[in-house]
Parts: structure tokens; sequence; C-alpha cells
């Protein structure tokens, strides 16, 4: 009988350490569910202290092509996006934030953009004889509005105290563009527009001079052609590490929207709103939706021999597609599956702890206190390796797949995607080689 019981012990002090090995290395491509809130609160800038919170917002106009782009950086890696369909008095909507202090900006259907920035505290009193909305102002904007004019037609109607603390930005499908202050309302001067963490109308109120700003308008006014690598590039040179826990890029003529994850602007997902929207309310964890690809090698514009190129990429998924082509937008090209196998560490080493101690627990059966010691020891260190935040040996996956009988002095462009749960696809960036003799 005792016998029995120690094996039932050290069993599920095995499960136990699986269990939690199970939790850390699980492909991170999983999907979420989250309840759905009627009161979901917009525009939370109100409830986060100007000194938390930083971000950075842009926009430019040129050659028929509207993009925005936005670094949302705080300290909350618990981040979200929300889908909702239209419903008679509502277009549909797509919003990311946080699960905990939800939304900070979206798009809607018809084009209409936002978000906002912390700033320091500056009073409204120019609308404070106006009725508050009977529900978020931002709520009503997305819902209701379809341009600028018409959502800064809205607020004009109402009491702006929520804006104490904070700006928003507005951008829709025109290339109309405005930062609402509370007061003050900054148009879009020439073909671009910058927000960041301090008031156009007041910068002496703190926050003022920005790099992030600085940066993102200097190299606005010196590009030509706008495009979403531009963008993106744009992003990661503003982006404040450790911080910076989701991007976007919006193309609101198009209505697609580019995602990024914690400052890694080597993977995204491109969101097709239009898309999205018909499959329905939904709240996911933006985290989960990602696969943390990056291409390792070859560097990009590399020159190689023909005869033989080998890829490589870092991820944390176990299938994937590549693609090889001679045209960057790979037309024509079949996607390469390249699948995985990995062993975990973890279940290795529970294994062992699970039989190690099986035999230890039976060959001392005469001595009650060591048989005491010996498994306290083990429940400890069965918690201790299942609660182990330290991954980053196992985290750091890297895949080869090397391609032969390539063309002589040809270029190439490959790309690798992974597919997620609910059709959700992540994609890198696309890199480039030159083969030679």
């Amino acid at each position: 009988m005792k016998r029995q019981t120690y094996f039932v012990v050290v069993l599920l002090l095995f499960l136990t350490q699986l269990a939690g090995a199970q939790t850390r290395v699980g492909i991170t491509c999983g999907l979420t569910m989250m309840s759905y809130s009627q009161e979901l609160y917009v525009g939370t800038i109100e409830k986060t202290k100007f000194s938390d919170k930083f971000c950075t917002i842009f926009m430019a106009s040129r050659g028929g092509t509207v993009l925005v782009g936005n670094n949302e950086d705080y300290n909350d890696p618990e981040t979200t996006v929300w889908f909702f369909p239209p419903e008679p008095g509502k277009y549909g909507r797509i919003y990311f934030g946080y699960e905990h202090i939800n939304v900070q900006g979206g798009m809607n259907e018809h084009g209409l953009f936002f978000d906002g920035c912390t700033a320091p505290h500056l009073e409204v009193t120019q609308s404070t004889h106006l009725p508050s909305p009977d529900r978020h102002i931002l709520a009503m904007v997305m819902e209701e509005c379809k341009s600028v004019s018409e959502a800064l037609a809205l607020f004009g109607r109402y009491n702006l105290r929520t804006l104490e603390n904070g700006q928003w930005m507005l951008v829709d499908k025109t290339g109309a563009s405005a930062i609402v202050e509370g007061d003050s309302i900054i148009h879009k001067e020439g073909d671009y527009q910058v927000c960041s963490n301090f008031y156009h109308s007041h910068p002496e109120l703190g926050g003022w001079p920005c790099d992030r700003y600085n940066t993102a308008r200097e190299m606005l006014s010196q590009s030509g052609d706008i495009s979403v690598d531009f963008f993106r590039f744009i992003l990661d040179e503003v982006h404040i590490d450790l911080k910076t826990q989701y991007s976007n890029i919006y193309d609101p003529n198009q209505g697609v929207i580019y995602l990024y994850h914690y400052h890694n602007y080597d993977e995204f997902i491109k969101i097709d709103l239009k898309e999205e929207l018909m499959r329905g309310v939904r709240t996911l964890s933006i985290p989960e939706l990602f696969a943390k690809m990056r291409p390792v090698s070859p560097e990009e514009g590399a020159t190689l021999s023909y005869n033989a190129v080998t890829l490589k990429w870092e991820g944390e998924n176990t299938q994937y597609q590549l693609f090889c082509s001679t045209s960057s937008d790979f037309e024509d090209c079949a996607p390469i599956s390249v699948s995985f196998s990995k062993s975990n560490p973890y279940i290795v080493g529970g294994i062992g702890s699970f039989f190690l101690g099986l035999f230890f627990l039976v060959s001392i059966r005469h001595l009650r206190w060591k048989r005491v010691t010996l498994f306290s020891a083990l429940v400890v260190l069965g918690l201790f390796l299942s609660c182990s935040k330290d991954d980053s040996n196992y985290n750091e996956n890297q895949f080869t797949y090397t391609l032969d009988n390539l063309q002589p002095n040809t270029m190439y462009y490959w790309k690798v995607q992974t597919q997620c749960d609910l059709g959700f696809t992540s994609e890198t960036i696309v890199r480039s080689f030159w083969t030679i003799d």
C-alpha cells in the first residue's frame, strides 16, 4: 500500500512539472477568446498617467496613398484586438488596446482612424457648458462618423472634459487629419502630421522636445513616395525598447491594417477589415497571434553561389510555408511546406525526475525520515522547474531550408509564413539575395 502511495505521489509530481512545461513552451499561435463586455471603454488615455505611457502617431497622404502608423508604448504586455461587425446604426470597427485598460486606437469600416496620446494635464474650459455624452464620445465617433469633418462636428456638440490629460488624432481615407486637444484642434499642414506626448498648443507644459516626434517628422519631410515598408522603418526608428507593445500601419482606402508585436518589425499580420468583420464579434490576444519569427540569413542583398542557398529563420512554430521567387510579389510561386519536430527538454527532465524519484523512494523504503526529506526535495525541484521563467535557450529556435538548382546571376526574394488559429497568418518581411556562378 505504501509503495502504491509513493508511486502516486511521484507520478503527480511528474504531471505537475509536465503541465508547467507545456504552458511555457506551447506554440504561440494559439488564440485566446476573452469575454466580451457591452460596456467596452473606449479612449482610455484619461486612465493612464502621462509619465507611464508614451506613444507616437503619424500619417501622410501622397500620390493617392494615405497611410497611418502608430507605436503603442506602455509596460503592459497583455494587448488585445477587438472586432465589432456593423449593426443597425453602428459602423463596423476594429480596436486595439490593452486587456486591463481597454481600447487605445482603431479604424471603422469607412476608413476613419483614431488613436490617443497621453499628455500633461490641461484644463478644458471652452466646452464645459455643453452636455456630456451618454457614452464615451469616441465610441460614438467610430460608430457614427465616416470622416474627420463628421467627427469634429460631433465633438463640437459635447463637453470634452475627458481630454484634460491627453489628445486624439483622427485620419480618414481622403487624407484629412486633425489632433483634438480639448479646447484646441490642430489641423494637418502639408501632406503629413505627427502626434506624440505634448500639446502643440502648449508645448511648455511638458513632453517637449520629443525625439520620437522630431525623428518621425524629419523622415516624413525628407521622403518622397510613401509605402508600408517606409512606415515600418519609421516605426522601428521611433520605438522604445521593452515598451513598444504593438504597432500598426493602417491603409484606410484599402481597409487593411498591418499589425506588429513587441517591436519586432520582421513579422507582421495583415488584417483585411472587411473580411474579419464578417466573422463576428471577437476579442483576441495579440501576443498569441504571433510566432516570433525573424529572417536570419542570408543577409539582405547577399551574393551567393547558385548551386545551394541555405535560408535560416527564427520562430516558435513547427510548420511553415516558405516562399522563394524571382518576383518580389511572389506571383505564381508555389509555397514549400516545411515542418519540424521539437523535443521538449522539460518533458525529458520530468520523465527523468519521475523514474529517479521512484527508484530512490523504493530503495530507501525502510528509512522513514529520508523518504520524507527526499519527497520534500523532489516537490521543491518539480515546482521550481514547472514555474521557471528562464526559457531563453529553448525559445531561441532556428530553422533552415536549403534550395538548390537555382538560376545563376538572378535576384531571388524569400519570406516565411506560418498559420495561426482561426485563419490568421503571420509572415516575415521579404528579403532578397543575388546568385552568381
